[in-house]
């Protein structure tokens, strides 16, 4: 019973969140889990890894880091993969 109203309120906390707010707290994480630079991740750590975690599909978090490098919030280079800080003040649209 406590296992089951765990997994519920987690489900909860998960549903309410858009799939960009999904993604980037997942990238924000990934930042402090496998470091790369200033605020930056492990390129190497593949968006399949990415939508395992937050629970969404390859093809929705694929579609949101796009989103995210075309907004400015992220961006991808030899060193890592690259989150801005707040993403309110990189937030463009």
């Amino acid at each position: 019973m406590k296992r089951m109203n765990t997994l519920r309120g987690q489900l909860r906390r998960i549903s309410v969140h858009t799939a960009e707010d999904s993604v980037l707290r997942v990238l924000q994480q990934l930042t402090r889990l496998a470091p790369a630079g200033e605020q930056g991740y492990d390129k190497r750590i593949t968006q399949s890894v990415i939508a395992s975690y937050s629970g969404l599909s390859c093809e929705v978090v694929n579609r949101t880091m796009r989103d995210f490098e075309l907004r400015g919030v992220m961006r991808r280079n030899d060193g890592g993969v690259h989150v801005v800080n707040d993403f309110a003040t990189a937030d463009s649209t």
